[in-house]
């Protein structure tokens, strides 16, 4: 007898070896239902799973199809418990349950291939990083798989950990943040309750990639107060105009004594990424209020000068305290960092850094690296970490006539994926 999980080929997983992971597809995408699915239906997601079990008991004629039990462990606490009648469609003895999807958000599970508010056969399940998925047959047999490598796990070569979704290791990114206070009230700029629910958003977004963060600095939850203006000591600083980025001199962007100011409030490890969130930000009219310096921007935009680092730094500012973040926000900014590329946002895709990545023209509808993000978590806002949307049938950057799927697939493990975890260590340093 035995109990496991198939992949989307319908392939078996390997225990203690293989892992599942969290699908970055629209969650109402080639998911198949259950209406039409047999014992050979296939995935165009590859990390959409099934469940089987082959017992020679049942290989007889007309078997009743059994019943699995499986359930989400995390840190040593059972969350979810979903119970599931497989497709009378036996071989042999094998039957095999319907396709199911890993999910990060609670949008995302409510929904499933039925709708975006659907899931009349728990397809969608809610985890994350390091959880433990256990398949159960009775009290007979039982198989587990994490949901991705575990850091306890055996460290894999970096390209097989990044391009097979099976074997991807679980990396971190730290993080130092530093919360300052608001000027006209004293008041931490985001509340820490606030500050400790976006780190638990950025967590979902990025665990479609396998990246967490790890926060190996925080401010206390007053916040502290913005460098002293119009003091001797700190020159150039003058808050009533807001936080000035820079300090044009010519042609060159010279960072700005306010900037400086703000920054010397980075920690000292340089693998890691300090985030600012400072009420005051303001670079002119029109200016963004959520600013990533990754490397190749710097380098491209400002002179370095003034004695601080730039890279590796993101300010956030587009809010006030009582008005919670929307989830992607920070997440977004990360990835500028982790994929060392700004925005294409020009329609005749004259951007060659994105290109190498096999993105084509305009950002992705429901992608988190669009320019313009979503106020919400919905099933079709843009939260996913992914190159084409679903209608692009001329999607570029995949040598070879494939399907705007399969191109999708090769993109995220040869693309933005694999560039993202590439530097969710080394931060292009």
């Amino acid at each position: 007898m035995i109990v496991g999980f198939l992949d989307a080929a319908n392939k078996r997983y390997v225990p203690n070896d293989d892992a599942l992971g969290v699908s970055n597809w629209l969650t109402t995408e080639k998911l198949p239902t259950l209406i039409g699915s047999g014992k050979n239906t296939t995935s165009e997601d590859p990390e959409n799973f099934r469940l089987f079990v082959k017992d020679p008991a049942l290989n007889i004629p007309n078997a009743p199809p059994p019943t699995l039990t499986l359930t989400v462990e995390r840190n040593g606490v059972v969350v979810i418990t979903n119970t599931y009648t497989l497709i009378a469609d036996a071989d042999g003895g094998e039957f095999r349950s319907l396709f199911l999807r890993l999910v990060a958000d609670s949008e995302d599970d409510k929904a499933s291939g039925v709708g975006p508010a659907q899931d009349p056969d728990d397809q969608t399940i809610l985890v994350e990083l390091g959880d433990k998925v256990k398949v159960t047959y009775g009290d007979a047999a039982s198989a587990e798989l994490s949901v991705g490598r575990t850091l306890k796990d055996k460290e894999r070569p970096k390209a097989d950990a990044d391009r097979n979704f099976k074997h991807q290791d679980i990396r971190e990114v730290k993080i130092n943040v530093v919360v300052f206070q608001d000027p006209t009230n004293n008041l931490p700029y985001i509340a820490d309750q606030a500050l400790t629910n976006l780190i638990a958003d950025t967590n979902r977004a990025l665990a479609q990639v396998g990246l967490r963060l790890k926060v190996t600095g925080r401010t206390v939850p007053a916040g502290v107060p913005l460098p002293a203006a119009n003091n001797p000591a700190t020159p150039g600083i003058d808050w009533t105009n807001d936080l000035q980025l820079t300090k044009k001199s010519g042609t060159d962007n010279i960072p700005h004594p306010e900037l400086v100011e703000i920054l010397k409030k980075k920690d000292a490890d340089r693998y890691s990424i300090d985030v600012f969130f400072t009420p005051i930000l303001d670079d002119g009219p029109g200016s963004p209020k959520d600013i990533s310096f990754y490397p190749d921007g710097v380098r491209a935009t400002y002179q370095q000068g003034n004695g601080v680092t730039l890279r590796n730094n993101i300010l956030m500012g587009d809010i006030i305290p009582a008005t919670p973040f929307a989830p992607p926000e920070l997440a977004h900014e990360i990835m500028h960092i982790l994929m060392n590329i700004g925005h294409d946002t020009d329609p005749a895709d004259n951007a060659p850094q994105m290109r190498r990545f096999g993105w084509s023209g305009k950002e992705d509808q429901y992608s988190l690296f669009n320019h313009s993000l979503s106020p919400d978590a919905a099933v079709d806002a843009k939260k996913r970490i992914m190159p084409y949307k679903p209608s692009d049938p001329a999607a570029a950057g995949v040598v070879g006539s494939v399907s705007t799927p399969q191109k999708r697939v090769f993109a995220k493990w040869l693309g933005d994926e694999v560039e993202m975890r590439k530097y969710a260590i080394k931060l292009h340093q």
